[in-house]
């Protein structure tokens, strides 16, 4: 930041402000008490910038408030000789406020009692001359000043834009004595504590959700979804076997116990898998058609009715290409392997695609047992800079084979369970929303002198 002028009056006492920091009527940003005063960012700036090359200093060690650093709050310890530029010169009660990218909200308490304390040149520092620091922090944080800091920035634009220190010199800042700012920042604080915790509660529930919904899975391949349900029905009529029902795997492979009804098979025993291929990009004419051509890109729900890409008859006619009927399962088995999702029309694919069909399983309960095990789908899978897993290895794997009326069952409850979990995600996504615009709206009301 440039030297202050000399002749530039500062704020010493609140009860004798020079006329010349206060901000007229007009430029003021919102009303505030009318014992409050809106004065100039630079009145109350005693900083003067010293700056230090650490690099004539090898063996010091400093403490670095850089911009990287802000992200865990915590300032760098290094050496001297590991640090290639120049710096200021900080002290405690310093407020770094980040020029760069002004966009993202980066102000910062020095609190660093270490002599050699220094901060990084993309920080304008504010040393006020009278008042807490932790307020004017809280300001700066504020919505009203930050909408002033990205309104004037110098720059391309994006992560290249700065502010300009000499247009923030001139930024108005609400001024209450000394006694009202260590209280709003008491007060705000402590509620700000609770909003944080409360947004860091839901973010974490929404982190968790795909855990959760894999977890449920794994409940229900066990036999522990249908458990009540099975105890009301009759040996009679759930556990009698076809003649064609798939072989069991033998007792030492069977990953883990499942209900004395259900089977475990190969996958392999009791499903088919169809391959698909991509029509030449070099013939126009193969493109553009009205057949749907799915790839791993488009299976991003648990069902799947549009694609981006679009093949014609010629095309898949000259090409590997397979349709599927409504109602398949499609398969992922590269790339991104285990990714599933069920057909609602008739779509063609590409070779890093399967159409699964069973006789024994139903296609939603299939769906549900790819995407719980796509994590041992990708253990299986290989490849150096593309995973894929192979047929022969897909066909091998050892899958819970409950009676179809049980699978039907199973799927019932997990699309229960889903619905209601993802109506409870909508409803953590909206409360993230409110907590973080009731956490603005604090902030703006105690820099108004409105908090009770």
């Amino acid at each position: 930041m440039m030297p202050r002028k000399k002749s530039l009056p500062l704020i010493k006492d609140f009860d004798n402000i020079p006329d010349e920091a206060l901000v007229p009527a007009a430029e003021q940003p919102y009303p505030i008490p009318a014992h409050w005063r809106w004065v100039r960012f630079a009145n109350l700036n005693t900083f003067t910038s010293a700056s230090i090359s650490p690099l004539n200093f090898p063996d010091t060690s400093f403490t670095l408030y850089s911009v990287p650093s802000f992200a865990v709050r915590e300032p760098e310890i290094t050496r001297g000789k590991e640090i290639g530029s120049s710096k200021q010169r900080v002290r405690p009660g310093d407020v770094l406020l980040c020029k760069i990218n002004p966009r993202i909200n980066r102000v910062w308490v020095v609190t660093s009692p270490h002599n050699a304390t220094i901060a990084s040149s993309e920080w304008i520092v504010f040393r006020p001359s009278y008042g807490a620091s932790t307020y004017y922090e809280l300001y700066f944080s504020s919505p009203i000043f930050r909408q002033l800091l990205c309104s004037e920035t110098s720059g391309v634009g994006g992560s290249l834009t700065r502010a300009r220190p000499k247009n923030v010199a001139k930024y108005p800042i609400p001024l209450p004595p000394l006694d009202e700012q260590e209280r709003i920042v008491a007060q705000v604080t402590e509620r700000l504590e609770q909003i944080d915790e409360a947004v860091a509660r839901l973010e974490k529930f929404l982190r968790d959700s795909e855990t959760r919904r894999h977890h449920i899975i794994d409940y229900a391949m066990r036999g522990h979804l249908t458990k009540e349900w099975r105890a009301t029905r009759t040996k009679r009529t759930d556990a009698r076997r076809s003649d064609d029902q798939p072989a069991a795997i033998p007792a030492d492979e069977q990953p883990y116990p499942i209900p004395e009804t259900w089977t475990w098979v190969r996958l392999g025993a009791s499903t088919t898998f169809t391959g698909g291929g991509t029509p030449s990009k070099s013939v126009p004419d193969y493109w553009n058609g009205t057949i749907p051509w799915a790839s791993v890109k488009d299976l991003t729900d648990t069902s799947i009715s549009e694609t981006k890409d679009h093949i014609s008859n010629q095309g898949l006619q000259n090409s590997s290409a397979n349709i599927c009927t409504p109602g398949d399962l499609l398969l992922a088995t590269r790339i991104d392997p285990g990714r599933a999702s069920v057909a609602r029309t008739a779509i063609a694919i590409n070779q890093d695609l399967k159409i699964i069909r069973s006789l024994h399983f139903t296609t939603e309960f299939l769906l549900h047992f790819f995407n719980g095990h796509r994590d041992a789908i990708r253990a299986a899978s290989s490849g150096t800079t593309v995973k894929g897993i192979s047929v022969s290895r897909l066909s091998s794997l050892p899958v819970p084979l409950p009676p179809l009326n049980e699978q039907k069952k199973i799927v019932e409850k997990i699309t229960s369970y889903t619905e209601t979990a993802r109506d409870s995600e909508v409803k953590a996504s909206a409360a993230i929303e409110q907590l973080r615009t009731a956490r603005e709206q604090l902030i703006s009301s105690a820099l108004a002198g409105q908090l009770t």
